[in-house]
C-alpha cells in the first residue's frame, strides 16, 4: 500500500512533468528538468515512474478513466445522444486543457500502443465506447446498422480526424468548438441515419 506522502510526492512530480510538457514539449523536456521543477533528486523519480513515457501513459489513462466513468454512470434509459455529447465534450475539454503540443506527443507516442497492447485497450476510445454502445443497443435506446464495436471504431476514427485537424489549425479555433460544431453532428447523423 502506498503511503500518503509517497502518493503526494508522485502526484507532485507528475504535475511538474505535465506542466513542463505543456510549456516545452515532450521531446524537449528531460528527466532532469522534471526533477528540478519538482525539486526532487533525480534518482527518486524512478521510484514512481519507469521513464519519461510513463508520464504520458499515466496522463492518457487518467483521461480515459474519467471518460469511461461518464459512459459507465449513464443510466440505461438516458438519451444516448446526450451521453455521447457529454463524453466527447469532456474529452475535448481535457485535450484542450492539456494543450496541442502535449496532445500531439500523446497521440504520436501511444496510438500504436492503444491498438496493440491489450493492457491499455480499455482506456482507448473504442474500449470505452463499445460496452456503452452495446448497452444502448441491448436497452433499445439507440439503434444503428453497425455493431457496437464498428460504431465505436467509426466514432473514434472521426474524433482522431478532428484532433488531427485541430493540430493543424490550433490557434484558429478551439477543440471544443470543433467537437461541438463539426464532430458531434457528423457522428450522430452517421450513427442514426441508417437505424
Amino acid at each position: 500500500m502506498e503511503h500518503k506522502y509517497s502518493a503526494e510526492r508522485k502526484q507532485h512530480i507528475f504535475n511538474a512533468a505535465i506542466q513542463l510538457f505543456k510549456e516545452k514539449g515532450y521531446d524537449s523536456t528531460t528527466i532532469r528538468d522534471i526533477c528540478e521543477a519538482a525539486n526532487v533528486p533525480v534518482g527518486s523519480i524512478y521510484h514512481h515512474f519507469k521513464n519519461k513515457e510513463s508520464f504520458l501513459l499515466e496522463h492518457a489513462i487518467t483521461i480515459g478513466t474519467k471518460g469511461h466513468q461518464i459512459l459507465d454512470d449513464a443510466p440505461a434509459d438516458a438519451d444516448p445522444v446526450e451521453t455521447l455529447s457529454s463524453y466527447y465534450i469532456y474529452k475535448a475539454s481535457i485535450l484542450q486543457e492539456t494543450g496541442c503540443i502535449l496532445c500531439q506527443s500523446i497521440n504520436e507516442k501511444f496510438n500504436s500502443l492503444w491498438m496493440t497492447n491489450h493492457k491499455y485497450n480499455e482506456y482507448s476510445g473504442v474500449g470505452c465506447l463499445t460496452p456503452y454502445l452495446q448497452k444502448c443497443l441491448d436497452a433499445g435506446t439507440f439503434a444503428f446498422k453497425y455493431t457496437a464495436e464498428d460504431a465505436a471504431w467509426t466514432m473514434q476514427a472521426l474524433f482522431q480526424g478532428c484532433l488531427a485537424y485541430w493540430f493543424q489549425i490550433e490557434d484558429e479555433i478551439d477543440f471544443i468548438t470543433i467537437t461541438k460544431e463539426r464532430f458531434l453532428p457528423v457522428v450522430i447523423d452517421n450513427l442514426t441515419r441508417f437505424a
